[in-house]
C-alpha cells in the first residue's frame, strides 16, 4: 500500500514540475551543435554568460561513432559530468535531439542496426522524464510547450535519423570531399510515416511561436553533405504541411554543418520559413569555404559559435532577435525577425 502511494505522490510530483514548466515564458532560447569531448570547449563561458530559460541541444551532442550503441556511455558521461553542463542545467531547461555522431555512425539512418539500444542510451545519458513518450515508441522525437496563451512557445524536436532512408552518393570526389545526391525513391524518407502523421497533429496545436529542430538543414541546398535536399520529396512535404496547416511564426533550427547561418525560403509559401544553423561548439571547418547559398542572410560564421533567439515579447511590434555568439561573447552575427513578418 505504502509503494503505492509513493507511486502515485511521485506522479503527481511530476504533473506539477510540467504545470510549472509550461507556466515559464521563455525570453532567451540559446542552441547549438556539434561538441567533440576531445577539443577545448571555450564555448562554455559564453553560453552561461547568456543564461538562456531554455537550451537546445541539436545533435553531435557527442562524438563517438561505433556499431555498439553501449560504447557511447562512455561520452555522454564526459559530457554529463562536466561542470559546466552541470551549471547551465541549473539555470536552463535544457531540451535535446541527435544526429549521426551521437545516433550511430558518420551519416546513419535506418540502416543502423543498434539503433534501439542507442535510443536507450540517449535518453538515460540526458535524464529524460519517465512519463515521457519518448521511452515507448521508436525514435526521439517529441514536442514540449511553454508560456501562456499570447505568448505560448511550442518547441518541435524532430528525429531525422531513427528513420531516415539511406544516402544516395555521387562517388565522383571533388577534392576529396564525397557528394550526396537527390534520393527520388518513391519511399524515400527523413521522418518516417509515423513521425510524419505526428508532426501533422503537433501543427495543429495552438501556439504563438514555434522552433522545429532538426539536426540537418532544411533550406540549403547549395552544398553536398547531409541536407532535407536529398529527400527532395519530403522537403515539399514539410513546406506542404505548413501550408496545409496554416501553422504560423515557424521558425527551423539546424546544425550539423560545422559553420552557422540563416537561410531563408520564401517561394510558394504564405511568409518565409527562416532556416537558423548553429554549428559548431568546438569543431569548425576552417579548412571549407562556405558554399554560396543564394538563401543565406548575411554572411556563414565558420568560428565556434553558439546560437540565441531573443524573443521580444513586450514590443509594440513584437519580433526575434537572432544572434551567432563566438567563444569571446562577440556577436558575429545579428538579425531580426518581426512576428508581422512571418504570419
Amino acid at each position: 500500500m505504502l509503494k503505492q502511494i509513493l507511486v502515485i505522490l511521485f506522479f503527481l510530483f511530476q504533473i506539477s514540475l510540467l504545470a510549472e514548466e509550461n507556466k515559464q515564458i521563455i525570453k532567451r532560447i540559446g542552441f547549438g551543435s556539434c561538441l567533440e569531448q576531445w577539443n577545448p570547449q571555450n564555448i562554455w563561458k559564453p553560453i552561461l554568460e547568456a543564461k538562456p530559460d531554455l537550451f537546445l541541444w541539436l545533435g553531435d551532442n557527442i562524438y563517438y561513432d561505433s556499431y555498439i550503441a553501449e560504447e557511447k556511455k562512455y561520452y555522454y558521461n564526459l559530457l554529463t559530468n562536466r561542470n559546466e553542463y552541470k551549471d547551465l542545467k541549473s539555470i536552463s531547461k535544457m531540451l535535446y535531439t541527435w544526429d549521426d555522431h551521437d545516433y550511430g555512425v558518420n551519416d546513419s539512418g535506418s540502416e543502423y542496426e543498434d539503433k534501439i539500444n542507442s535510443q536507450k542510451i540517449f535518453l538515460e545519458a540526458f535524464e529524460e522524464n519517465p512519463n515521457s513518450p519518448r521511452w515507448k515508441r521508436p525514435g526521439v522525437y517529441e514536442s514540449y510547450y511553454f508560456g501562456p496563451k499570447g505568448k505560448r512557445v511550442q518547441v518541435i524536436l524532430l528525429d531525422t535519423r531513427y528513420f531516415r532512408s539511406e544516402l544516395k552518393r555521387d562517388w565522383k570526389k571533388i577534392f576529396g570531399i564525397k557528394r550526396n545526391i537527390p534520393n527520388t525513391d518513391k519511399d524515400a524518407t527523413v521522418l518516417g510515416n509515423e513521425q510524419w502523421n505526428w508532426l501533422e497533429k503537433e501543427l495543429e496545436k495552438e501556439a504563438d511561436l514555434r522552433f522545429i529542430v532538426s539536426s540537418i538543414q532544411l533550406v540549403n541546398d547549395y552544398h553536398p553533405f547531409e541536407k532535407w535536399g536529398n529527400f527532395p520529396a519530403d522537403k515539399k512535404k514539410f513546406f506542404d504541411l505548413i501550408v496545409a496547416k496554416q501553422a504560423k511564426r515557424v521558425i527551423v533550427l539546424s546544425g550539423d554543418r560545422h559553420m552557422s547561418e540563416l537561410s531563408v525560403e520564401k517561394e510558394n509559401l504564405p511568409y518565409p520559413i527562416y532556416d537558423f544553423t548553429s554549428s559548431s561548439f568546438n569543431k569548425p571547418f576552417k579548412f571549407i569555404e562556405p558554399e554560396k547559398n543564394p538563401k543565406r542572410v548575411g554572411s556563414a560564421i565558420v568560428e565556434e559559435n553558439f546560437g540565441t533567439i531573443d524573443i521580444r515579447w513586450e514590443n509594440v511590434n513584437p519580433f526575434l532577435e537572432l544572434k551567432i555568439i563566438s567563444p569571446s561573447g562577440k556577436q558575429e552575427f545579428v538579425h531580426k525577425i518581426y512576428f508581422s513578418e512571418i504570419n
